[in-house]
């Protein structure tokens, strides 16, 4: 199954040691908000790659600024 996922379209961008503080910051800095680790990694992550629309069912996206598809 990953061999199929690595060959096909899809495209596996990795988080960076920078990203991983950045998601430590975004919860720590939003304690009124109930992000996850994975939830703040995502928004880390699409801030760097300028990424602002995201395909989720996930109301924290669209609460931290992102526009939600779904």
């Amino acid at each position: 199954m990953l061999d199929e996922t690595c060959a096909g379209a899809t495209k596996i961008i990795r988080l960076l040691e920078r990203d991983e503080t950045q998601a430590r910051e975004i919860i720590h800095q939003n304690k009124d908000k109930e992000y996850s680790l994975v939830d703040a990694s995502s928004f880390a992550l699409m801030q760097r790659l300028h990424i602002r629309v995201a395909w989720t069912y996930d109301q924290h996206f669209e609460q931290f600024g992102f526009r939600r598809i779904m």
